[in-house]
């Protein structure tokens, strides 16, 4: 993050040293200077490509009957029915590779937000594996690493 804020007062915001006055100030800086806030979040766009993942999203959630939706009642049913190694193994059966990769991603992102237990680092490992999606991956990892 302190590198797409390089240059801006919000530089120094991402050091992990703790002053707050100065880090109000340089919020209030950027909160009165919109152009410098454009600046910044066009670099955020076009480093991580958003609008076209945005535009997928828009389209998808206009198409109720896509069968991408489908894969929510896939997910679950795995879920329901299978767990641990069982569980890893039906995902790795899926013959197609862009449902299992959807698929395991939408388990890591169940077992990020539950905290599920049923997982062990190898299990989750081999998830990762599965997924290809450089962006999503990385996505999924920085989330792991809150928890």
């Amino acid at each position: 993050m302190k590198a797409l804020w390089q240059g801006t007062p919000l530089e120094a915001f991402f050091e992990n040293r703790y002053a707050p006055t100065d880090k109000a100030k340089a919020l209030m800086e950027l909160n009165f200077n919109p152009r410098m806030l454009r600046d910044v979040s066009h670099r955020i766009i076009d480093r991580y490509d958003v609008i076209p993942r945005l535009m997928d999203i828009i389209w998808l959630t206009h198409q109720p009957d896509h069968p991408l939706w489908q894969l929510d009642s896939d997910t679950q049913e795995l879920l329901t029915n299978y767990a641990g190694t069982k569980l890893l193994s039906e995902i790795q059966a899926i013959p197609d590779r862009a449902k299992r990769e959807i698929i395991a991603g939408k388990i890591m992102l169940h077992y990020i937000n539950t905290a599920n237990p049923g997982l062990t680092s190898y299990e989750l490992g081999t998830l990762f594996l599965l997924i290809e999606d450089p962006v999503i991956s990385a996505y999924l990892r920085s989330l792991m690493e809150r928890l």
